[in-house]
């Protein structure tokens, strides 16, 4: 395990480096328990509670029954063991109100895609013999003709869990919360994700504040986040919250070591009309990336300039400054000016302001 638990570790710190994190020193001696957990875990059944090994009895007991070996059992008292072998379970998300089998059916039938991340899945359900759909292996019971088209599920993991998956569901292994963002190069692409969810993972991220940022960049408009942290993360997140424009849709405090469950909703972006940002842009003639005059607003300048004399004094101006042909529209506006209004430059307030310009173009 000593060897399996330093590869581990390896490849950990070479996702950190494409992620562009750097974890502290007490960060890593978490996370070097944590994969020795992992490590363990696996090599029990799903959701198999291990008792704490100061219980020492129960403790062996338990380990020789679920590994079949005394000495595997004595050995894993040499490393961080592990409290529970996680199966995968949707159970959080159900006490808040969420289905996601319901979600997911909701898009099949509008023939609209999903993408769904769990952070910290274990087994997935994979290697449970519960045929309840509350867990990835479930969903994909549910929606088999769907996955790899429109439904693909993702999960992250500490270590590598699984030899082989179903096609449309991919594990993403030697990944954490703060290094989340690597899924966007296996699959995960900015904004393309429908529901991120964590049960537990995320309790034990030393970077939770990463993690968060990381989650709404997957996100896309109208996606869910869904975990539970810490007490002590809530005025945190509250504040990433609003920065981000996340909505904090749902939460529970249950306590203990599922600590906060909450549910937060990316905003969609839209105005109030429901029209996208772009297109009220576009409608209220705003200039175009490049600074350049959308049609819309062109049509709308010469309205104004033949019917405003400061905006067409302005706009004058503002050509003395640009480009050559700038100059030379500026050059045929003041004629053309003169002719709308009736005024001769003599005889216009602005007349002096106006010969000036034209001796200068």
């Amino acid at each position: 395990m000593f060897r399996e638990a330093s590869r581990a570790c390896e490849a950990l710190a070479r996702n950190f480096h494409l992620a562009g994190y750097e974890p502290d020193e007490q960060t890593w001696l978490n996370l070097k328990k944590g994969v020795k957990r992992d490590l363990q875990a696996r090599k029990l059944r799903p959701n198999v509670a291990v008792p704490p090994r100061r219980n020492i009895i129960a403790y062996l007991g338990t380990m020789r029954r679920e590994t079949g070996s005394s000495l595997r059992a004595l050995h894993s008292l040499l490393h961080d063991g592990s409290w529970t072998s996680s199966g995968g379970s949707f159970l959080l998300a159900e006490r808040l109100g969420y289905d996601f089998n319901k979600m997911i059916a909701d898009h099949m039938e509008r023939e609209e895609p999903f993408r769904f991340l769990e952070v910290g899945g274990g087994w997935a359900g994979f290697k449970s013999d519960s045929q309840e759909n509350r867990d990835i292996a479930g969903l994909r019971r549910s929606f088999a003709e769907n996955l790899d088209v429109k439904l693909h599920l993702h999960f992250t993991n500490l270590t590598p869990w699984h030899s082989s998956l179903p096609k449309g569901v991919k594990e993403h292994p030697f990944v954490t919360g703060a290094s989340l963002s690597i899924v966007q190069s296996q699959g995960c692409l900015p904004g393309t994700v429908d529901v991120i969810y964590s049960q537990a993972a995320v309790y034990f991220e030393p970077d939770i504040g990463r993690f968060f940022r990381n989650a709404e960049a997957l996100l896309k408009p109208g996606g869910l986040l869904i975990f539970n942290h810490p007490e002590s993360a809530e005025g945190l997140l509250a504040d990433m919250a609003k920065k981000h424009k996340l909505v904090l849709k749902n939460k529970i405090e249950m306590g203990g070591m599922n600590g906060i469950v909450v549910a937060y909703e990316k905003g969609n972006r839209r105005g109030r009309s429901g029209k996208d940002h772009a297109t009220e842009a576009k409608q209220k003639g705003s200039t175009s990336s490049s600074g350049s005059l959308e049609p819309m607003q062109g049509a709308r300048a010469a309205r104004n300039m033949a019917h405003s004399p400061r905006w067409a004094i302005s706009t004058i101006l503002f050509g003395l400054l640009s480009a050559q042909p700038w100059r030379t529209m500026a050059a045929s506006a003041i004629p053309a000016y003169q002719r709308r209004t009736g005024l001769l430059a003599d005889g216009h307030p602005n007349g002096s302001l106006l010969r000036k310009i034209q001796e200068t173009l």
